[in-house]
């Protein structure tokens, strides 16, 4: 995944990270993978657990629902 602030707080340490302006970087990270397909297994299976318990629909309105308590309470 591009090395961004936004990719990192979605994806955490699911992901690897390569440099949009290097791509060697982006070669590394995909050679990794293939040299260990067990990691590749763990991190998706990271990404998923990661997805459901921070962006599920439940957890997501949960959230807007606290913060339009918190604005209506001003």
């Amino acid at each position: 995944m591009h090395d961004t602030p936004e990719n990192r707080e979605v994806a955490g340490d699911a992901a690897l990270y390569f440099r949009a302006e290097e791509p060697a970087s982006l070669a590394a990270q995909l050679e990794r993978l293939r040299a260990h397909p067990q990691e590749a297994t763990e991190r998706g299976l990271r990404a998923k657990l990661r997805a459901e318990a921070l962006f599920s629909w439940e957890t997501i309105a949960a959230r807007y629902a606290a913060l339009l308590a918190r604005v209506a309470a001003g």
